[in-house]
């Protein structure tokens, strides 16, 4: 009886996280599974100050370009407001992609 009564919770609980979004669907099966809470920040290199982590991303993104060529100084002269605003993404555009 007590197999069968925990058969169904988990089926129950399995079935609720087909309806939830994928927020909540991770947040449920961590706690289903008794998975601890994990630090996002366990990865980095760098455990120090908010200065000491900033520096760690940005030398991280500039590692990854490299090995781009320099941008010419004429060619940044061309380059006018009206030109770079297409390129500007404003944060409420990057906040909504979000949900």
């Amino acid at each position: 009886m007590a197999n069968k009564l925990r058969k169904n919770y988990f089926e129950t609980k399995v079935e609720q996280l087909h309806t939830s979004d994928p927020h909540q669907w991770w947040t449920k099966t961590k706690r289903l599974l008794k998975l601890p809470d994990s630090n996002p920040f366990a990865n980095l290199d760098c455990q120090d100050s908010p200065d000491k982590l900033a520096e760690t991303i940005n030398n991280f993104f500039v590692s990854v370009s490299a090995y781009l060529p320099e941008v010419a100084a004429d060619i940044l002269a061309k380059l006018t407001d009206e030109y770079s605003y297409e390129f500007i993404i404003e944060p409420s555009v990057v906040g909504n992609q979000q949900r």
